[in-house]
């Protein structure tokens, strides 16, 4: 028995000049639209072809998202999805609206969007992931003096002891400052020595600002593109993405899924279709 918790967060890609002058508008249950927006309808111009709902293809300034009710925290709403489905929301909190919809998908819906998952690749989920895309040819193109003196001032702040040294306890707080990341020893210590001047065994501020600037670009590379300990991630999982757009009708699976969507938020398709994939997430025992 497939268990669903849902908790919307729509995230709008805002292309809505798609939706005002589109031809091939399709309304679903309950929903009125004019391709050629609310005026037509509303003056009787579009009557045989009405694809106008709650003022969806109205101007910019118009357009709301529509929000379920909480009403109270256990509240149970029954929603009939289709002629043979049903399902009940039960309300776990009211601010912010969560809800539990226990049964949303089937066994075989559950497998079926598994298996498009794995066919689209699964990728590492991370919180608080170390920067991608810091190369050396771009630190190098973007660094200045000022920024330069900028990171060893605030290397210089975590001398906790004020003797004038950082050490690599020290700079070890650093780094989880910067990267929020915990990070091996090794791999630390090299980042700690691209920043020390030649013969110097602990980094100062005052032999911070004499490192050269090949030296400093190395740091920054190397600072940006650490390993995060597998063990000490805030996540370990991996994930993928569904897409629920208009070539998503093309699987009756994702087809019949996203009319469901639909009925329980409230929202049309449409705005489905412009929101953000549905995220299809695997964790793993550590």
């Amino acid at each position: 028995m497939a268990f669903f918790s849902c908790f919307f967060v729509v995230l709008m890609a805002c292309h809505f000049s798609l939706l005002l002058g589109t031809p091939d508008v399709r309304a679903i249950k309950g929903e009125t639209c004019s391709p050629r927006g609310p005026s037509a309808f509303e003056h009787g111009e579009d009557e045989e072809n009405p694809c106008f709902k709650d003022r969806l293809y109205s101007a910019f300034s118009d357009v709301r998202l529509p929000r379920r009710d909480a009403v109270a925290v256990g509240h149970v709403e029954s929603i009939q999805l289709d002629e043979e489905k049903s399902v009940q929301l039960k309300t776990l909190s009211v601010k912010p609206p969560i809800f539990e919809i226990p049964d949303f998908l089937s066994s075989e819906e559950c497998d079926h969007f598994v298996e498009i998952s794995k066919r689209n690749g699964l990728k590492e989920s991370e919180t608080a992931a170390k920067s991608r895309g810091v190369t050396r040819e771009g630190t190098n193109a973007s660094l200045t003096e000022e920024l330069m003196m900028k990171y060893c001032k605030r290397i210089s702040r975590y001398d906790n002891d004020k003797d004038g040294n950082i050490t690599m306890m020290e700079f070890a707080g650093y780094v989880y400052h910067i990267t929020r990341m915990l990070v091996r020893t090794s791999d630390l210590w090299t980042v700690y020595e691209t920043l020390l001047p030649e013969g110097a065994r602990a980094i100062t501020y005052e032999n911070c600002t004499k490192v050269n600037r090949t030296q400093f670009v190395e740091f920054i590379y190397q600072l940006f593109n650490m390993n995060r300990l597998r063990y000490y991630k805030a996540r370990y999982s991996e994930h993928s993405w569904v897409e629920l757009n208009d070539e998503a009708d093309k699987d009756p699976v994702l087809k019949r899924v996203k009319r469901r969507i639909a009925e329980v938020t409230q929202m049309s398709v449409l705005q489905i279709e412009h929101s953000e994939a549905l995220q299809v997430s695997r964790f793993k025992k550590l």
